[in-house]
C-alpha cells in the first residue's frame, strides 16, 4: 500500500453526504482484492506548475481490505483536511465514523460497496522525499535527527493491571444503620404463623387487642377537636366581653370636663 505524490482537489459524493477534497494524494499501490473508491477530481499540481485546470478521472482515493478473515483490517483515505480545523470547509466526520465501523466490524455501507472497483496500474518506483525537506521536524513517524530518515520504534501496547482483591473486615459497628437485604428471603411462600406453632391460642387479634388496651383513639380524634374549638370560642368571647365593658374614651372625656365645669362653679359661687 503506498501513496502517490500527485496533489488533487474537488468536491466529492458518497451516497447522500457530501464534501471536499482539497489538498490531497491518491493511492497508487494496493492489495487486488481490496476495494477502491475513484472519483474525477482537479489536477491541483499541474495547475500550479502550469497555470491550466486539468481534470483527473478515476483518482483512488479511498481503500479498505481486510488481511485474511481472522486478521486486521485497513483504510486509507488520501486527504486529512476534512478532519482537522486547520483548512477544514466541510467536515467528513461521517466518513471516519464509517471507516471505524468498518475496521471494527468489518460493516461497509452500500453507498461504497455498489461503487466500481477498477484494478491500479502496476508502479515501478514508488516517489521519493524531497533532499532538505526537514520532514523530521514535523513527522511522528520519523525519528527527530538530519541523515537518513529513521522510523521511530512502535510503541508497545499498554497492558492492563489487574488489582489484587484484598479482604475487608466485614464486621460493622453496632450503631451502623443496614437496610434488609431482599434477596436474603429464601423464595417460596411464608410460613402461616397463626395456624401452626403451639403459641397460637396467645395472639390476640389486632383489632381486639387495640379495644382491650385502648389504643383505639380513633373516637378521641373529634372529640380533641371540639375542645380546642370551645376553647378558641371561650377565648374570643372574653375578649369581646373585656371590650364592652370598658368605657369609651370620648365618654371618658365629657365626663371629666363636666367635673371641672361643676368645680369651676363652686369656686365662684362661693363666698
Amino acid at each position: 500500500m503506498a501513496f502517490g505524490d500527485g496533489v488533487y482537489e474537488g468536491d466529492i459524493q458518497i451516497g447522500v453526504q457530501k464534501t471536499v477534497y482539497s489538498s490531497g494524494t491518491s493511492i497508487i499501490k494496493f492489495p487486488a482484492d481490496g476495494f477502491l473508491l475513484h472519483r474525477n477530481l482537479d489536477d491541483q499540481g499541474y495547475q500550479v506548475i502550469n497555470r491550466v485546470t486539468v481534470k483527473a478521472t478515476n483518482v483512488p482515493i479511498l481503500g479498505v481490505h481486510q488481511q485474511g478473515s481472522s486478521a486486521g483490517r485497513i483504510a486509507l483515505f488520501g486527504d486529512s483536511n476534512c478532519l482537522d480545523s486547520s483548512h477544514m470547509s466541510v467536515d467528513c466526520f461521517w466518513l471516519l465514523e464509517t471507516l471505524l465501523q468498518y475496521s471494527a466490524y468489518g460493516n461497509l455501507p452500500p453507498a461504497l460497496t455498489e461503487q466500481p472497483t477498477l484494478p491500479l496500474p502496476e508502479v515501478d518506483t514508488l516517489p521519493l522525499r524531497m533532499e532538505g525537506n526537514h520532514l523530521y521536524r514535523y513527522s511522528k513517524v520519523l525519528e527527530p535527527h538530519l541523515g537518513d530518515p529513521k522510523p521511530r520504534p512502535l510503541p508497545s501496547c499498554p497492558p492492563l493491571v489487574w488489582a489484587i482483591a484484598e479482604p475487608v473486615n466485614i464486621s460493622a459497628p453496632v450503631n451502623l444503620f443496614k437496610h434488609q437485604r431482599l434477596l436474603s428471603i429464601e423464595e417460596g411462600a411464608m410460613p402461616n404463623m397463626l395456624e401452626k406453632g403451639p403459641f397460637n391460642q396467645h395472639i390476640i387479634p389486632e383489632a381486639d387487642h387495640f379495644h382491650e388496651t385502648g389504643l383505639d383513639n380513633s373516637g378521641s380524634i373529634p372529640f380533641m377537636f371540639l375542645l380546642s374549638l370551645g376553647v378558641i370560642v371561650a377565648f374570643f368571647a372574653f375578649l369581646l366581653h373585656k371590650r364592652r365593658k370598658r368605657p369609651r374614651a370620648g365618654f371618658m372625656k365629657r365626663q371629666r370636663i363636666k367635673q371641672l365645669e361643676s368645680y369651676r362653679r363652686h369656686i365662684y359661687s362661693s363666698p
